[in-house]
């Protein structure tokens, strides 16, 4: 098949498309899957000559090509038509004839000849770049045109019976727009009754320039929605993108889920996302359970309790963290969790190495997952903080004259590592820290069987889960907690979706609290400047009363820390006191250890005391 005879094929394929699609909108057809219309009604008058208009432009595009098929057919078989005997004609010879050499120009003449050439070209290039991008401008008034709260533009195009969104200065959008071009000039080219028909390609400044247009349209006319990526509120109803060729979603209401098409929000669709699986109703949780490492009933719930929080809309989110020895299948658990709700490709990563990293990560997944990390920098920590409960980050757009881009998220988020990876504070107080037991020899499996069975079970562990968010959507505003927790707004949603999770009612809840009990006595035992102000109020009588600087030296005199080499966490001066034993404050409490800040005439008095 000829280039000629597949884009003719192309386009009637398009015409033919358009027709049902124009049927569909006025609600002469319905669609009933993937490129499949089923007849409502008869057209009227006015339909039916809008329908005979499209349908004659059809019967003339196949006609050229049963045209172009024959053409090529006899070409390729030598066949060429007879001429007539009187209609032949004699060559013709000529003889060359001799002419006088040309004058040759002076020199100045021909430097101005030449610079008025020039001249002429580039006004002709000019004129004809701006034609293409004008046309290129009025081929986009069949897509929406619409910009994001940040002032980003997008584009949502019609494409065989469903809308997909671009940003607008996406490769996307400028091929889109490209592919547009073509079709209409090789649709022109056919109508013309080229014998060759070819579509035209535009350059790079036509598009450019008609991107700049666009984008003013979008900006300035054209109206203003957030985007999201794989999970979208609207309403009181929660959309999930499945990711599928057809852009279909997962509308969850608190009555229940189903497949639409054509969701009331924008999806964005970055390159790392894969499809998730057709969810099926009536799953085990059982199964999934035999596919991570959570024997424990401790972990097995906390583990769902997490993964419940998926397609929760709204957070703040708990991080989970799984700590454990080699062979306890931390990584293979972490993929796990993560491809259950949002598959990508490179589904866990490598940690970023500072805050704009994991900020541009968020823009392209919902979960996000963090590999064999060896400790956190207080940076990064602080950051994946942030991550959870929600954060924003600015930072100028290239080649601007100081206008800012700005990035926002709120995550969930999972990471494992040997080491120990929360060790302050803030981060332990928004996390699910899991020990994993590593795994007897005889218990073992190979990851081809284990990824074979997630294979299978995926779309029942998907079903569970959203039948837990539609649980959830129900009664979280019932949910009324006597006693609030760290975490408390995600407290409340585990409980709210415990109808459907595989635990007993109120367990979630005790378990919760006891690894928060756990997690604080953990940080005091590791804390060396901790220990220390506890140690130091307790061999004083339980009671001391002292400026910074005196408690600093009496420290540093107690733990043998010489100044200038202190160890990780230690104060330096005097003026990090008070922050260190802020940050510390959870731990000290947990040991029955409290303190206060007093300003005096000359000093601020640290009071601390041991119950």
């Amino acid at each position: 098949m000829s280039r000629s005879t597949a884009a003719i094929e192309k386009i009637i394929k398009a015409k033919q498309t358009e027709i049902c699609e124009y049927k569909e909108s006025v609600g002469i057809l319905k669609s009933s899957g993937h490129n499949s219309w089923r007849e409502k009604r008869k057209p009227a008058p006015e339909e039916q000559s809008r329908i005979d208009l499209l349908e004659g432009q059809l019967k003339t595009f196949e006609a050229n090509l049963k045209n172009t098929i024959d053409a090529e057919y006899k070409a390729a078989m030598n066949i060429t038509p007879r001429q007539p005997k009187s209609e032949s004609k004699k060559a013709v010879v000529t003889k060359p004839t001799a002419t006088m050499p040309k004058k040759q120009a002076e020199p100045e003449d021909e430097d101005e000849d030449e610079k008025e050439v020039k001249e002429r070209n580039k006004d002709k290039r000019t004129k004809r770049t701006d034609t293409i991008a004008s046309k290129l401008v009025l081929l986009a008034d069949i897509v929406g045109k619409w910009h994001t709260p940040d002032q980003i533009a997008f584009i949502t195009v019609p494409m065989n019976g469903h809308k997909e969104t671009y940003r607008l200065r996406s490769k996307a959008a400028k091929t889109w727009l490209s592919h547009q071009y073509y079709l209409e000039t090789l649709e022109k080219a056919i109508a013309d009754g080229s014998k060759h028909p070819e579509g035209r390609v535009p350059g790079a400044d036509a598009i450019n320039d008609a991107l700049n247009v666009i984008e003013g349209i979008a900006l300035f006319d054209g109206k203003e929605h957030p985007v999201y990526v794989r999970v979208a509120p609207f309403g009181k109803n929660v959309y999930v993108d499945l990711g599928r060729p057809e852009w279909e979603a997962i509308e969850i209401t608190a009555d229940g889920w189903q497949i639409v098409s054509n969701p009331p929000v924008k999806f964005m669709r970055p390159k790392s996302m894969l499809p998730l699986p057709i969810p099926i109703k009536g799953g085990s949780w059982q199964d999934f359970k035999l596919l991570i490492n959570a024997y424990n009933h401790t972990n097995w719930v906390l583990s769902i309790a997490w993964l419940s929080q998926a397609y929760w809309p709204s957070g703040p989110y708990n991080i989970l963290i799984l700590n454990g020895e080699q062979g306890s299948a931390k990584s293979k658990m972490t993929e796990y969790l993560k491809n259950s709700v949002d598959p990508s490709t490179g589904a866990v990563r490598r940690p970023p190495r500072e805050e704009r990293d994991l900020m541009i990560a968020a823009q392209a997944e919902r979960i996000l997952a963090f590999d064999n990390l060896s400790g956190l920098p207080k940076e990064l920590s602080d950051a994946l903080c942030c991550m959870s409960t929600g954060s924003a980050m600015g930072s100028r757009l290239l080649y601007s004259d100081g206008d800012e881009h700005l990035m926002s998220a709120k995550r969930p988020l999972v990471l494992n590592g040997i080491d120990q990876i929360a060790t302050r504070g803030d981060l332990i107080d928004r996390s699910s820290i899991l020990t994993l037991q590593k795994i007897p020899v005889e218990m073992r499996k190979e990851e081809k069987e284990l990824d074979a069975k997630f294979e299978t079970y995926k779309p029942n562990i998907l079903g569970l889960v959203l039948d837990a968010t539609v649980t959830g959507l129900k009664n979280v505003g019932m949910v009324k907690l006597t006693e609030l927790p760290r975490m408390a707004d995600f407290a409340e949603w585990v409980i709210a979706c415990e109808d459907s999770l595989p635990w007993e009612k109120g367990e979630f809840i005790e378990i919760y609290n006891r690894i928060a009990r756990d997690a604080v006595k953990d940080m005091f035992e590791t804390d060396r400047f901790a220990q220390a102000v506890f140690k130091l109020t307790k061999n004083n009588g339980k009671f001391l009363s002292c400026s910074a600087s005196d408690l600093l030296d009496r420290l540093n005199s107690l733990e043998g820390v010489q100044v200038g080499h202190e160890p990780q966490g230690w104060p330096r001066a005097a003026n990090k006191i008070k922050s260190r034993l802020t940050r510390v404050a959870p731990a000290l409490r947990a040991a029955g250890c409290e303190w206060k800040a007093e300003v005096g005439e000359e000093a601020t008095m640290y009071t601390i005391s041991v119950t």
